[in-house]
């Protein structure tokens, strides 16, 4: 599923992955990052550990990992 224009020029698109849910956050051209905000909600402490987000919650804990950019150039993902 994908939101379109959810700032101006950035889209997010959910998608499930390996039985995980995720997301990536797509800048077209003109897009101002800067705009881009997360919002935990019910979270109670967040934290980083090893480069990873724990979200601790009343129902236990999550984690995301770090966050990268990538292109995709000629049918190819780049790093």
């Amino acid at each position: 599923m994908t939101y379109k224009n959810l700032y101006p020029n950035i889209d997010v698109r959910y998608y499930s992955e390996g039985g995980r849910l995720k997301y990536d956050i797509v800048a077209h051209p003109g897009a101002d990052i800067s705009r881009i905000l997360l919002k935990y909600e019910g979270a109670e402490k967040l934290s980083v550990k090893n480069g990873q987000l724990i979200i601790k919650t009343s129902v236990g804990e999550t984690k995301e990992l770090s966050p990268y950019s990538f292109q995709i150039i000629n049918g190819k993902k780049k790093r």
